[in-house]
């Protein structure tokens, strides 16, 4: 299996996750290849809203994980340490 269908498993395997969430419950989706980026850009948690879900907002959480692609190494610390 080549990186690009990894990536593509794991991007659904992500959404599938946030879809279950509602607006009481809290998320964030921190990226990680050679560094780590956060969506919002901080680490506060946000509301799993319709808006925060919906592909079509540009700022959504899951236009962040549609934009996600296979660079860089796997830094784990960096990821860690955000988290």
């Amino acid at each position: 299996m080549n990186s690009e269908d990894r990536i593509s498993l794991a991007k659904t395997a992500a959404k599938s996750v946030l879809k279950t969430l509602t607006e009481h419950d809290y998320a964030t989706v921190i990226e990680f290849n050679s560094m780590a980026n956060i969506w919002t850009g901080n680490l506060d948690l946000q509301p799993m809203t319709d808006a925060n879900k919906d592909p079509d907002n540009s700022s959504s959480a899951f236009t962040f994980i549609d934009n996600l692609g296979p660079v860089g190494g796997t830094n784990f610390t960096d990821a860690f340490q955000k988290a």
